[in-house]
């Protein structure tokens, strides 16, 4: 994404925090998990899990990195498909095999 094609540093940044949210989802789906269990997985909370996907949230470094982790992709990943301009390459395969138990993280 080009900084230049926006009006203002809002409205990039705005951008910026809907493709991430979208394409958390897109990761979260493709993994066949609902916000429950990412949070369940993660320990963050679905509120929040949520609000990013809607791209209102700005998530803090520590929670990308905690989602990311939950998620198997790496942070880096994350961010350049994010925001590439080309199309987001399908996410990776499921860090999840098919038919196996999800941890059950009590709290």
């Amino acid at each position: 994404m080009d900084p230049g094609q926006f009006p203002s540093a809002e409205a990039y940044a705005e951008a910026v925090r809907r493709r991430k949210g979208q394409y958390l989802r897109r990761l979260r789906e493709a993994r066949g998990l609902s916000r429950l269990m990412l949070q369940r997985i993660s320990r963050v909370t679905d509120e929040t899990i949520r609000r990013i996907e809607l791209g209102v949230a700005n998530p803090s470094s520590d929670i990308v990195s905690t989602l990311c982790f939950a998620l198997g992709v790496r942070v880096e990943d994350f961010t350049n498909a994010a925001l590439s301009d080309d199309e987001p390459p399908p996410p990776p395969p499921p860090a999840i095999s098919e038919g196996a138990a999800l941890p059950i993280i009590i709290g």
